[in-house]
């Protein structure tokens, strides 16, 4: 558990999380981060997965004025695997980001992501996501859910890319 001192004015967080999983590893790595509301928190949250290789990420986001948070992962051997799961929460006037990255550099990897996230009291939560299917990498599967639930009329949820203009470029 990690946490800055408590100022009165606004304070900045830049964290930096980075894994590596060697051929045949398992690697999971959890967060969940409470940050008091006058904290600007950004997360730089990157892993590598070998042959064979697992990570698993759980990201949780509930203080903070606003905070972005997209782990990634970097499948670079063949088989590798990855699971992103994200919570988010934006209660009152709070701007919220948590997305995720996998980049499928090899053959036969698969990434599944998982979003979920609440808005009330006028907060905001934005899910940014990219799904990176290099040139060789065959046979790749991916499969990405990503659900917001808006508590009341002032409260908003953003997608970035936005489905459809996903779904119109894939289908081409």
């Amino acid at each position: 558990m990690c946490s800055p001192p408590v100022y009165r004015g606004f304070s900045f967080h830049d964290g930096m999380v980075e894994g590596y999983a060697a051929r045949n590893a398992h690697l999971r790595i959890n967060t969940i981060q409470n940050w008091s509301r006058n904290i600007i928190n950004f997360n730089n949250k990157r892993a590598v997965a070998m042959e064979n290789a697992t990570v698993e990420w759980v990201e949780g986001s509930l203080g903070s004025k606003v905070s972005y948070t997209y782990p990634s992962t970097v499948l670079k051997g063949e088989g590798a695997k990855t699971s992103i799961i994200g919570v988010t929460i934006a209660n009152g006037p709070f701007w919220k980001e948590n997305g995720a990255k996998a980049y499928h550099d090899a053959p036969r990897t698969s990434s599944k992501i998982v979003n979920k996230s609440v808005s009330i009291n006028g907060g905001t939560v934005v899910y940014r996501g990219l799904v990176y299917v290099r040139e060789g990498a065959k046979y790749a599967r991916s499969s990405v859910s990503c659900d917001s639930l808006i508590l009341d009329d002032r409260s908003r949820a953003y997608t970035i890319p936005p489905m459809t203009k996903f779904l119109r470029r894939v289908l081409r």
